[in-house]
């Protein structure tokens, strides 16, 4: 089957109208744009004792970032006036605003912050530390917090 010259032409003039093959953009399509902005540092930080373990335990205030999956908790020894003196303690994914403190063998002053950790890895600034005087035991009761 052929077709008319006059419709080829018309259908040709028809898309350059329209702007078929104008701009290399997609239309109506954006990228979605990644938050690259650090979450809000955790804050309220304070030990406190857990009836149903019993233990002390390490809480916080939940993220007010709904992009937050999870919190580092720090560790700082000898104090947190070294900045550099922080290790790793432990991961926590989803919303766990709690975490157990360590049990101790003797009576032991700790300091702990924590960081809350976006679904894009960013991470917050570290929490004000909380300084916990720890002492031997089954609940490891904290003297101050």
């Amino acid at each position: 089957m052929k077709f008319p010259r006059l419709i080829i032409l018309s259908l040709a003039v028809i898309a350059l109208l329209g702007g078929c093959g104008s701009s290399n953009e997609p239309t109506g399509v954006r990228a979605p744009t990644l938050d690259t902005a650090p979450p809000p540092a955790p804050e309220g930080l304070s030990a406190t004792i857990d009836p149903a373990v019993p233990s002390a335990v390490l809480k916080w205030a939940p993220s007010t970032d709904p992009e937050v999956v999870g919190y580092e908790v720090y560790e700082y020894a000898p104090d947190p006036t070294r900045e550099n003196a922080f290790v790793l303690a432990d991961a926590l994914e989803g919303g766990t605003t709690s975490w157990n403190l360590p049990g101790v063998t003797k009576v032991t002053v700790k300091y702990f912050r924590v960081s809350a950790v976006s679904k894009n890895g960013e991470h917050s600034a570290l929490s004000t530390p909380c300084k916990v005087t720890l002492q031997p035991g089954r609940s490891r009761l904290p003297f101050e917090g």
